[in-house]
């Protein structure tokens, strides 16, 4: 195997792995894991970097990539194909749970605006604002002794 047909397999390895990350990421989105996608982001970090890497180099020789096993030109175009479709999927999920966040977030602050704005402090009777009163009691003090 030449030198470029092992760069176009590395190329596919690595795009490979990082769809099926993705796709993991995706996953745990759509089921409200966000939390544990941080478990992700190193190697997902790397292995863009790496695709990027690769992708470069190729494209910079691309009469060259033409003289690549036209199986391997195919595996190649299936997986940026497949890639393509992860990262439109992973987009989508991370709009859904972004949309979610900031409907939480806004039922949280309208619930802590609606519990500010009744009244403090107290009435004229002496009892909290907003509390019921409980009917007056008449008390009488016998000065006697």
């Amino acid at each position: 195997m030449s030198d470029l047909s092992n760069r176009v397999s590395t190329l596919i390895a690595t795009v490979s792995e990082l769809v099926a990350l993705m796709d993991q990421e995706s996953n745990w989105l759509r089921a409200m894991r966000a939390r544990e996608i941080g478990k992700l982001q190193e190697r997902k970090t790397h292995l863009a970097a790496a695709y990027e890497a690769s992708a470069k180099a190729l494209k910079s020789d691309r009469e060259a990539l033409e003289t690549v096993d036209p199986i391997l030109r195919q595996e190649l175009s299936d997986v940026l194909d497949r890639l393509g479709q992860v990262v439109r999927e992973n987009e989508a999920a991370l709009r859904a749970v972004t949309k979610a966040n900031e409907k939480l977030m806004n039922a949280i602050v309208q619930s802590v605006r609606a519990q500010k704005s009744q009244q403090s402090g107290y009435t004229a009777v002496g009892a909290a604002a907003g509390a019921q009163l409980a009917a007056p009691v008449s008390v009488q003090i016998d000065q006697t002794f």
